[in-house]
């Protein structure tokens, strides 16, 4: 039974990984996410001095805040998002020293993986 119980919890932790976190809980309680590997769903853009992930194609068309400085996206991810917003999964780690661009961004993600969704993933 104890082996049971062990296969459980390992395979409820494999079906999680790898599922969005709700920005809510990230911005809400950044620090407890400091350091540690998050996935986000969000619309990047990649343009002069700006390399963000916003929550909705809104506030990424504005330039606007919450956003989240992304650090080192795929090249074909990142040509994609050239001026524009594209719809975005990401997995990386979180830091909540860094503040990107002029310091504007709530923290940043150090990307060690990423994909297109929806029709910007053609």
């Amino acid at each position: 039974m104890a082996i049971n119980g062990k296969l459980l919890v390992v395979a409820l932790f494999l079906l999680a990984a790898g599922k969005p976190l709700s920005w809510n809980a990230l911005l809400s309680h950044r620090d407890d996410y400091h350091g540690k590997v998050v996935a986000l769903e969000g619309y990047y853009w990649k343009g002069f001095e700006r390399s963000g992930l916003s929550e909705s194609k809104e506030i990424c068309e504005k330039g606007g805040t919450p956003s989240i400085w992304i650090n080192e996206m795929p090249g074909e991810i990142r040509y994609k998002a050239s001026n524009k917003c594209i719809h975005v999964h990401v997995e990386g780690v979180y830091d909540t020293k860094q503040g990107g661009h002029l310091g504007r961004y709530s923290g940043a993600i150090k990307v060690k993986n990423a994909e297109t969704i929806g029709v910007d993933s053609k």
